[in-house]
């Protein structure tokens, strides 16, 4: 995990492999890495926010603008 802006989110230990997806919309909040591990956490959960990334410096990026603009949340 790592926390910006008193915002905690998650990113993939560095032995995962698979596409990275950012989630700043969900049950889980960060970077994932491989569909199967990030599916659970936004099918069927209502106001997800998802997409893929090419690195994990590109989704981190991404991750902090969206707390910087109040975008990212947990959705319980």
């Amino acid at each position: 995990q790592c926390m910006y802006n008193s915002f905690v989110y998650d990113i993939p230990l560095p032995s995962a492999s698979g596409q990275l997806y950012l989630v700043t919309v969900g049950c889980q909040v960060g970077i994932t890495a491989g569909w199967p591990a990030t599916s659970p956490y936004v099918i069927g959960v209502s106001c997800t926010t998802y997409c893929k990334v090419n690195s994990l410096d590109e989704g981190v990026a991404a991750m902090v603008c969206a707390i910087d603009k109040k975008l990212a949340r947990w959705v319980l």
